[in-house]
């Protein structure tokens, strides 16, 4: 993958200069930072969905709108945590976690016990499960038989069967909505249940009932951090924040500054910088640079068309 993207940045810099990239491409973080630390093309941004779900639970646990929220996040891609969650000026993390605990129930989203987030003492992105508990994922993973492509192989052959089946001059915009929402439900109800041994995913909150409720929510993941950070860079909305993968810039001490993080950022005026965390907590900083070392030499092997290259990144 990183290859073909540093050819799309060369054909970027020939016809279109001073373009932004914002890569969905995953492994997002790694895919990034090739881009801006290899191919040195500053104007790029990787997008990740999971961490603004993460922050549409929290707000739908708060019953606050998501925009309300300021959210202090940092990590790498698909291996992160929300320290502070401010509503109204307080952080109201510490009492979300205290009411976790109390009611014995789980955030949506969050696959660990309050006791454990308390231990914490803020709320891991979940794929940090892989390294949490490594080896009872991979037990699951492998009593499962099957990978997550292999199970959502069948939907995704429904989907494409549901839509081929409704005749292109017959077709109205409800029943193809519906054959997609069917879809996402597939999806999104077995969505990490291999790893975890959940029988079910509990679906997210949505924005309506029905089909139109289903699209509406799909619709806030990839599309709607996208948007709104196309948004506040050309000036058609407001400045805001985002959690984005950018070059770390001093943002997170003690990983490089070219190094690539996922972190709240400020996106409005044309240009997108990471806040400022401050000093993290041991725990999750050791784990941040051990799995840096292997995104840089996994970005390093992928550069060096061997894989073997003399020269290592570090």
């Amino acid at each position: 993958t990183i290859p073909v993207m540093l050819r799309y940045v060369e054909m970027i810099r020939e016809l279109a200069p001073g373009a932004w990239l914002l890569n969905f491409t995953n492994p997002a973080g790694m895919v990034t930072e090739a881009i801006t630390r290899v191919a040195g093309y500053e104007r790029a941004v990787g997008i990740c969905d999971n961490p603004a779900a993460m922050v549409r639970s929290a707000a739908s646990y708060l019953n606050a709108n998501p925009r309300d929220l300021f959210v202090e996040y940092y990590g790498l891609n698909h291996l992160g945590w929300i320290r502070a969650i401010y509503l109204n000026g307080k952080d109201r993390l510490p009492e979300m976690i205290r009411a976790l605990k109390a009611s014995g129930q789980r955030m949506h989203g969050i696959p660990f016990d309050a006791d454990f987030l308390e231990a914490l003492g803020a709320l891991p992105n979940e794929y940090n499960l892989f390294y949490y508990y490594p080896r009872d994922t991979v037990e699951r993973l492998l009593n499962a038989g099957q990978s997550r492509a292999l199970q959502i192989l069948p939907f995704n052959q429904e989907l494409y069967a549901g839509l081929r089946s409704i005749r292109a001059e017959e077709a109205d915009p409800a029943s193809v909505e519906a054959v997609y929402a069917r879809y996402l439900h597939q999806r999104g109800s077995t969505y990490m249940t291999l790893e975890t041994g959940e029988k079910e995913h509990a679906p997210e909150g949505q924005r309506g009932n029905g089909a139109t409720g289903q699209v509406a929510s799909a619709a806030e993941g990839y599309t709607g951090v996208t948007l709104s950070v196309m948004e506040a860079l050309t000036g058609a909305g407001t400045p805001s924040t985002a959690i984005l993968n950018v070059p770390n810039r001093g943002a997170i001490p003690g990983m490089a500054d070219d190094d690539g993080v996922e972190v709240t950022c400020f996106v409005g005026n044309g240009v997108i910088r990471p806040l400022a965390m401050g000093k993290l907590p041991d725990h999750a900083l050791g784990l941040m640079k051990s799995v840096k070392a292997y995104e840089r030499l996994t970005i390093q092997a992928a550069v060096d068309a061997s894989g073997a290259g003399d020269t290592v990144l570090v």
